[in-house]
């Protein structure tokens, strides 16, 4: 759920920088639930 928050906070607050900001959280996690959730987000 924070997560989720924290990546919709971001897709608010920088929509011109988006893509590299979720493509950052996507390579530096370890998780594997966080590539599917920050590329939904994306979309």
């Amino acid at each position: 759920m924070m997560l989720w928050k924290f990546l919709v906070a971001i897709v608010d607050s920088d929509v011109e920088n988006r893509p590299n900001v979720v493509t950052a959280i996507a390579n530096r996690s370890c998780a594997p639930r966080v590539k599917p959730i920050a590329h939904f987000a994306y979309d």
